[in-house]
C-alpha cells in the first residue's frame, strides 16, 4: 500500500517541479529589448516585444516600448495602432506617449533639417562652424576603438547564447570572427564550437 501511495507523489513531485523552473526561465522583455535596440536590431527587438505583448496583453511597460521600437523603424500605421490600443488601456498615458513621440519626431526632422541643407549646399550651423563640428563629431577609429566594438559584440553574443537565440550569436561570431584580433576571433570560434 506505501508503494501505490508514493508512485502517484513522485511524478507529481516532478511535474511541480518543472513547472517552477521554467516559470523562472525567461528573462525580462523589456531587458531583452533594450540590448536589441543597443545593437540597432530594431526588427528582432519589435518581433520579441509583440510576442510578450501577446502573452500579457495588459502590461503597458511593454506597449510603451513597442512602440518607441515601432517610431524609430518609422512604421507609422503601428504606431498609431499601438497609442490607440495604449490610450483604451490607460488615458493617463497620453502625456507620456506624446513626449515619447514627440522627442523622436523632433530628432527626425532636425535630421532631416541637416539633410536638405546639405543637399542645397547651405551651412545650417551659426557662425560657419560646420567643417569644425563635423571634424570633432567623427574622431579617425583607432585600433583600439575597434578592439574595443569586437570585445562589446562577444558579450552581445554571450547574451544572445543566454536568451537561447544561437542564430542570432551565430551572426555576432561570424562578425568577430572577421573584423576581430587573432584572440578574439579564436574566442568566437570556440563559442561557436559549443553549440554547433
Amino acid at each position: 500500500a506505501a508503494l501505490s501511495a508514493d508512485e502517484p507523489a513522485g511524478p507529481g513531485f516532478i511535474a511541480a517541479g518543472n513547472k517552477t523552473e521554467t516559470s523562472e526561465t525567461p528573462d525580462d522583455p523589456l531587458a531583452e529589448a533594450d540590448i536589441y535596440l543597443a545593437y540597432g536590431r530594431n526588427e528582432q527587438a519589435s518581433r520579441m516585444l509583440e510576442a510578450a505583448v501577446e502573452a500579457e496583453p495588459l502590461r503597458t511597460d511593454l506597449r510603451m516600448k513597442l512602440l518607441e521600437v515601432y517610431d524609430e523603424m518609422g512604421d507609422e500605421a503601428q504606431v498609431e495602432i499601438q497609442k490607440a490600443q495604449l490610450l483604451t488601456l490607460d488615458s493617463s498615458l497620453e502625456p507620456e506617449i506624446d513626449d515619447l513621440l514627440g522627442v523622436n519626431a523632433a530628432g527626425q526632422s532636425s535630421d532631416r533639417a541637416h539633410d536638405i541643407a546639405a543637399e542645397l549646399g547651405l551651412d545650417i550651423d551659426a557662425g560657419g562652424d560646420a567643417s569644425d563640428a563635423s571634424d570633432t563629431a567623427a574622431p579617425a577609429i583607432t585600433s583600439d576603438d575597434l578592439e574595443d566594438e569586437v570585445a562589446t559584440k562577444l558579450d552581445l553574443a554571450r547574451a544572445y547564447i543566454d536568451m537561447g537565440d544561437y542564430d542570432g550569436a551565430r551572426e555576432i561570431l561570424a562578425e568577430v570572427v572577421a573584423e576581430g584580433s587573432d584572440v578574439q576571433a579564436d574566442e568566437a570560434r570556440e563559442m561557436l564550437a559549443r553549440f554547433g
